[in-house]
C-alpha cells in the first residue's frame, strides 16, 4: 500500500461483509487507516454482482466510476465490477487465472505489482468489458 500511496491512488474497500465483521477486522489489525473509503453490504440496497458497492464507493470518493479500479478475487465481484463501468484486476485466491472473464491482468497477491504497471494496464484496456452474465451465474450456482 505504501507504493500506491505515493503513487497518489486513493484507496478504498468495497465488500459484501458487514459493518459488525468489517470493524472487527480493520479495527482489530488497525487496518482502516489504510483506506480512504470503507463501503459494506450495510450501506447499499443490493450486494454483488450487483455494482452498488463500487458505485457507492466511487461516490464516496467522488471520482467517475471509469476511472477506478478494482481489485477482486470471485467471479460475482468481477461482474459487479464491470456493471459499474470499472476495470478489475484478478486476485488469484480460490479461483485459477482462467476462471475470470476480462480481468486487466491476474495476480497471485499484491506483491506482484507496482503502480506503474497498474497505469500501464489501464491504458492498454481503456473501457470496462460488459459483464457476462451467463459466468457470473455459474459462479452463483456453485457458491
Amino acid at each position: 500500500m505504501g507504493a500506491a500511496r505515493a503513487a497518489s491512488f486513493l484507496i478504498t474497500l468495497g465488500t459484501g461483509s458487514g459493518h459488525d465483521t468489517i470493524a472487527y477486522i480493520l479495527d482489530h489489525l488497525d487496518l482502516r487507516r489504510y483506506f480512504d473509503v470503507v463501503v459494506g453490504k450495510d450501506d447499499v440496497p443490493k450486494v454483488k454482482p450487483h455494482p452498488d458497492i463500487y458505485t457507492v464507493t466511487a461516490q464516496k470518493l467522488g471520482i467517475p466510476p471509469e476511472q477506478c479500479l478494482v481489485f477482486e478475487d470471485a467471479l460475482l465481484g468481477e461482474q459487479a465490477a464491470y456493471r459499474a463501468g470499472m476495470r478489475c484486476i484478478g486476485v488469484r485466491t480460490i479461483l485459477e487465472a482462467t476462471d475470470f472473464q476480462a480481468p486487466l491482468t491476474v495476480i497471485p497477491d499484491f506483491t506482484h505489482l507496482t503502480p506503474e504497471r497498474v497505469l500501464e494496464l489501464l491504458q492498454e484496456h481503456l473501457e470496462a468489458p460488459k459483464p457476462d452474465k451467463q459466468l457470473a451465474k455459474r459462479q452463483y450456482m456453485r457458491g
